[in-house]
C-alpha cells in the first residue's frame, strides 16, 4: 500500500490485451512516477507502448513511446533494441 492507502500491482501481460481496446489507458507508475499507459495503433500500422507522465521522467519528459516493447514478467515491461526495462505497477 502507498501513503494514500492505495493498492498497488504490478502490470501483468492480461493488463496490456485489456489495453487493445481503442482508448482504453491504465493509470500506473513507472519507474517509481505516476503516468498513463497506453497501447496506440493510429500512426501507422504497428501497435505502440505509451506512457505519459504527470511529472517528467529524468530520462524521456513528458512522453515515452515505442513500437518495440514486450512483457518481461509481473511489472516489467522491456523496450527497445537495445534491452531497456521499465518497472510499471497499477494504480
Amino acid at each position: 500500500m502507498t501513503d494514500s492507502q492505495q493498492i498497488i500491482r504490478p502490470l501483468l501481460e492480461s493488463h496490456l490485451r485489456q489495453l487493445e481496446t481503442e482508448g482504453a489507458v491504465l493509470q500506473v507508475t513507472c519507474d517509481g512516477l505516476p503516468a498513463t499507459l497506453q497501447l496506440d495503433s493510429s500512426i501507422g500500422w504497428s501497435l505502440r507502448l505509451v506512457l505519459i507522465f504527470d511529472t517528467p521522467h529524468p530520462e524521456f519528459g513528458d512522453r515515452f513511446q515505442t513500437k518495440h516493447f514486450g512483457y518481461e514478467g509481473p511489472g516489467c515491461i522491456g523496450w527497445g533494441r537495445e534491452g531497456g526495462t521499465f518497472r510499471i505497477l497499477l494504480r
